[in-house]
């Protein structure tokens, strides 16, 4: 009890802060969310909702794809 009210302590000690986790997740969600894909010569680009881009090029020896330049 702290003056009189009833307050939730972690392990630490400390306060316990309340998230709306539906709501974070939700904003997650749409910043994530890709909103073109531009694919020419093994080179792809992506465009997030939130403005970002990442390329990725194709590799010759190994399946898959390299990240050649991240969310900026």
């Amino acid at each position: 009890m702290l003056n009189g009210k009833r307050v939730e302590l972690n392990l630490n000690g400390g306060l316990m802060t309340e998230y709306d986790a539906h709501k974070i997740f939700e904003e997650q969600q749409e910043r994530d969310r890709v909103t073109a894909l531009h694919a020419d010569r093994g080179v792809i680009e992506l465009r997030y909702a939130d403005g970002t881009t990442e390329v990725y090029k194709k590799r010759k020896w190994l399946t898959g794809f390299k990240l050649i330049r991240r969310r900026q």
